[in-house]
């Protein structure tokens, strides 16, 4: 069986998914016309027929988030996005801070899609990091694996500590065995 026909067979409309969007893009209309009830005889189709659209280009994913480990995880990166802030401050008023530059490939042990993109993102929000690549490629025994390439500007920084740190707020919110996915 192909990849298109395998999509197709296992296209299933997800209520919950259908309904929140159609809120959503509800929401979207109303909010451009405001009380312009004539604009709805535009409006219901279009709101229809992006529904649709939008179910076919992202497909629902179906996702076990953890509430408590996602506040947790939200807590934690306002306060990074602040520190790191900060930190490009105190090192635009103090230049002459000395820095150690350094690229570090560091093994991502999250699965699926999403999350490894989604530490990869915050990465950048760290003090000190960037994001440079998340790669896909066969570790010693052949076996495929994500790596994400982060450039620091200091290698004296906890940087590695500080990614496996993130990397476990993220498994925690999607419920990942991190032990699991090493092996």
């Amino acid at each position: 069986m192909s990849e298109k026909e395998t999509r197709t067979t296992e296209f299933v409309i997800q209520w919950p998914d259908m309904l929140i969007r159609v809120g959503l893009l509800t929401f979207l209309w109303w909010l451009l016309n405001g009380d312009d009830w004539l604009s709805w005889w535009l409006g219901i189709p279009a709101v229809i027929l992006a529904t649709a659209v939008s179910l076919i280009v992202v497909p629902p994913i179906s996702w076990r988030i953890a509430p408590l480990p996602l506040i947790r995880f939200a807590g934690y990166f306002f306060l990074k996005s602040f520190l790191s802030s900060v930190d490009v401050a105190s090192r635009v008023f103090r230049p002459r801070i000395p820095l150690q530059p350094a690229m570090i490939i560091y093994d991502v042990r999250l699965s699926g899609d999403f999350p490894p993109v989604l530490m990869a993102n915050v990465t950048s929000l760290l003090p000190g990091t960037l994001s440079a690549e998340l790669e896909l490629r066969p570790d010693r025994r052949g076996h495929k694996r994500k790596y994400l390439k982060v450039h620091t500007l200091d290698e004296r920084d906890p940087v590695v500590a500080e990614l496996d740190r993130l990397e476990n707020h993220i498994a925690a919110v999607y419920r990942i065995d991190l032990e699991q996915t090493q092996l």
